[in-house]
């Protein structure tokens, strides 16, 4: 058997067959905004930080329930300014 690395057809088809057993459409709205921000939170928190930014700037506050998102986002942006990432 071959190992080939995957393309975004096959991730897309992965997805696909995974979100039939356990949709996160089915997710309520507040939930799936958690999951994608705790994510990119770990990945890319300067991002956030910009993305947080501009919301503000636009005139939208965050709803309290994303208090403990905001705590996750600052140890990793202390982090990351250590680490220099």
């Amino acid at each position: 058997m071959d190992n080939r690395k995957i393309d975004e057809i096959e991730m897309e088809r992965w997805i696909q067959a995974l979100e039939q057993e356990y949709p996160y459409s089915n997710i309520n709205i507040e939930k799936r905004l958690m999951f994608l921000l705790k994510d990119m939170i770990s990945k890319e928190p300067i991002k956030v930080l910009e993305y947080f930014k501009e919301q503000k700037e636009n005139g939208f506050s965050a709803p309290p329930w994303l208090q403990g998102l905001f705590d996750e986002l600052a140890e990793n942006l202390l982090r990351a300014d250590r680490t220099g990432k």
